[in-house]
């Protein structure tokens, strides 16, 4: 009888550590990020000796600011400024771009905004991502 006693509350032991864990684990479980700073730093590796337009995005970073339904991406390079404001709640957004003394304003429908993204659609883009710079 004292065997099986023993072996009960190990039993019950062995349960409360798995309930435990099992409530750990689920509170840290992802989560839909709703508000946040992301900051990237971006690096270009090219094959080629021969300078090529992808690298003037060696060395920028790209900031992405999340809230609710807005979303803000800001990409600084040595030749372009370009700032994208969403607005999820109107699905449209504004592009900023600056390139040396030249400044541009894009208004984009919902509509518009499908039709600038379409060139995503179906594929993967290949971004190597190792992890944000920052991450609050």
């Amino acid at each position: 009888m004292v065997c099986l006693v023993g072996h009960l509350n190990n039993m019950k032991k062995s349960i409360t550590v798995f309930i435990l864990s099992f409530v750990f684990l689920n509170s840290y479980a992802q989560r839909i990020m709703t508000e946040g700073t992301i900051l990237y730093n971006l690096s270009v590796v090219t094959i080629s000796k021969e300078p090529e337009i992808a690298d003037i995005f060696d060395g920028a970073t790209l900031t992405v600011f999340l809230k609710t339904n807005q979303a803000l991406s800001e990409l600084k390079s040595v030749l372009l400024n370009q700032t994208i404001i969403y607005d999820g709640k109107n699905a449209g957004a504004v592009i900023l771009k600056e390139s040396g003394d030249q400044k541009f304003i894009i208004n984009l429908t919902p509509d518009n905004w499908i039709h600038y993204n379409r060139k995503y659609d179906g594929g993967i883009i290949a971004l190597c991502c190792k992890q944000p710079l920052s991450f609050y």
